[in-house]
């Protein structure tokens, strides 16, 4: 089974219109916490065992980093904390762009040291204000400012066409332009011409065109703006 990297899950929280959803600058640890309390339900006709059962739940998490001047999220925290607002966050895996978990919290710890020899740093413990929802089945979710996730299920097949291959991928919304590349074996990557010639940001497929039939090609596409914006994975066919 696939295993995740701790470096590709953030806490991003939205500002208060909710509108908006950053990351916080400069996270290092992140750490979820759950529990539930244990309600004793023993008697004396137990046989001398403590027996239980489970009580209300709830949920944290500990969090902290390098402070980053200037950093949005860091403005959101400070103002949560003075004013006692509820926060709204999302633990995301930013490679995937896919949320793990959701909720509203209240901001209960958060503090700032600044060593001799060392960088400034901050902590936060954001504390669960009702559930914690699991959002690990939900389609890929709005990332937060300034991330983008590139495209990673672009796959090349070939066509029934003589000279073409067929691609099919996710549709790069938000984005104002989407190039097709080919290369052969360890050759430079080329503009391909496509069917569309111009691919939007709403496309889950495309036709390469002009092709050398029996000629193996790698395929990427290249995204500019949007939340999958840069290279995407690399598909490999042979035109027929």
């Amino acid at each position: 089974m696939e295993k995740i990297a701790g470096k590709d899950i953030v806490i991003a929280i939205y500002d208060q219109t909710g509108t908006s959803l950053y990351a916080v600058g400069g996270q290092q640890g992140l750490k979820v916490n759950r529990s539930a309390e244990n309600i004793d339900t023993s008697d004396k006709l137990s046989g001398g065992w403590a027996s239980g059962m489970a009580g209300l739940k709830k949920w944290s998490i500990d969090t902290d980093g390098g402070m980053v001047v200037g950093d949005p999220a860091s403005t959101i925290l400070d103002q949560a904390f003075e004013n006692g607002d509820t926060i709204a966050i999302k633990v995301i895996n930013i490679k995937t762009g896919k949320a793990m978990y959701g909720g509203l919290a209240t901001l209960s710890d958060y503090s700032a040291e600044a060593p001799y020899d060392d960088i400034v740093t901050w902590s936060a413990t954001l504390e669960g204000a009702g559930a914690l929802v699991d959002l690990s089945g939900d389609a890929i979710v709005d990332l937060p400012v300034g991330i983008t996730v590139p495209i990673n299920d672009l796959v090349a097949s070939q066509s029934a066409t003589i000279g073409q291959i067929d691609l099919t991928f996710s549709p790069p919304t938000g984005s104002t332009a989407v190039v097709v590349e080919t290369k052969t074996g360890v050759g430079l990557w080329t503009v391909a011409t496509t069917t569309p010639s111009t691919i939007d940001d709403t496309a889950i497929s495309a036709l390469i065109t002009g092709l050398t039939s029996g000629t193996t090609y790698s395929v990427r596409l290249v995204v500019t703006g949007g939340s999958f914006a840069g290279n995407s994975n690399v598909a490999i066919a042979t035109a027929k």
